[in-house]
Order: C-alpha cells, then sequence, then structure tokens
C-alpha cells in the first residue's frame, strides 16, 4: 500500500527506509559534496576568524623581526571593544524585568489581547530566565564573541527528550 504524502508528512520520523538505496547513495554524496563546498567556500573567512580569535585572547607568538625575539607587547584594543560592547548590549538584551515584551495588534476594544499577551510574555520571560538552562550563559557567549567575529549564532528548539526548551550558543565557525 502506498502513502499518500499527507501520511507521510503526519506519521513517518524517518522515510529514509521509504527510498531505495541507490538514490540514498546518490542523496548523501551530493548532500556531502555540497558540504564540502559550502566549507571551502569559507576558508578565507576562517583564517580572519581565527586570527581575530588569536588578537583578542592575546595569544603570545614569538616575533623575529626586525630582529630575534624582539618585542611583542600589543595593546588588547579589540578585547577591550568586546568588553563595552558586551557591557551596553548584555542589561539591553537581558532586561531584569523580563525578556519577552508584548504589542497587540489591530482592534482590542476589550483589552483581552493585551492581557493575553502578558500572560504569555511573562511566562516565555519566566521559561528563558528558569527553565532554559543555559540560555543566559549561551547569551553571555555570544556577546562577548560576537564584536570579535562578527557573526555567531542562537539556538533554540523544544527538545522532546527532555521535556522543555533547550537554547545553545553555536560558534559562527561551528556552523557550515
Amino acid at each position: 500500500m502506498a502513502l499518500t504524502l499527507q501520511e507521510i508528512v503526519e506519521e513517518q520520523k524517518n522515510i529514509a527506509p521509504l527510498l531505495d538505496d541507490a538514490y540514498l547513495d546518490k542523496l548523501g554524496a551530493s548532500i556531502k559534496q555540497q558540504y564540502k563546498d559550502d566549507d571551502n567556500s569559507r576558508s578565507e573567512w576562517m583564517e580572519t576568524y581565527e586570527y581575530a580569535m588569536k588578537a583578542a585572547m592575546q595569544v603570545y607568538e614569538k616575533k623575529n623581526t626586525p630582529w630575534d625575539n624582539a618585542s611583542n607587547v600589543k595593546y588588547p584594543l579589540i578585547t577591550v571593544g568586546a568588553l563595552q560592547f558586551h557591557a551596553r548590549a548584555y542589561p539591553a538584551l537581558l532586561p531584569p524585568k523580563g525578556f519577552v515584551g508584548i504589542s497587540s495588534i489591530g482592534m482590542d476594544p476589550t483589552g483581552q489581547k493585551y492581557l493575553l499577551g502578558k500572560v504569555i510574555g511573562t511566562h516565555m520571560s519566566y521559561q528563558f530566565q528558569y527553565e532554559m538552562r543555559g540560555w543566559e550563559e549561551g547569551m553571555d557567549k555570544l556577546l562577548i564573541t560576537l564584536p570579535i567575529t562578527g557573526c555567531e549564532f542562537k539556538k533554540t528548539y523544544f527538545d522532546p527528550q527532555k521535556g522543555f526548551n533547550c537554547s545553545e550558543h553555536v560558534p559562527a565557525s561551528d556552523l557550515v
């Protein structure tokens, strides 16, 4: 019995058993090649990323120009800038009175939409603050590295195995 597209979407968590091996091999090879192409296309960006992180972390490197063991003192300007960005962005993005703001769109003569939005916003703020383990630490890391790297990500999702929302900091270097 052939499944309809709607049944596949609703019932199947893994459609691989429904496909033949030759098609899966071709699909896998295509995905692998596309991943390699994407990864190679960002090689220049990765060099800049690594250089910026080394500069910010003030990694010591022996200097041999203009002579052997020349002075290698560097003012940590990029680190100071990152700390200042973090100090300003953190309280703006993580206010003490709740992370989630609401606004009511459209007519709301009785104020019901506004009140419902306020309840939902309060609950979502509670989830961010107390239920999503690691959310604040991940946001902290993101805000300190963002001005150095120029690109960072947050992955927020519901984990059915854990039974609650999760949020992780994903460095741009780890995402292709």
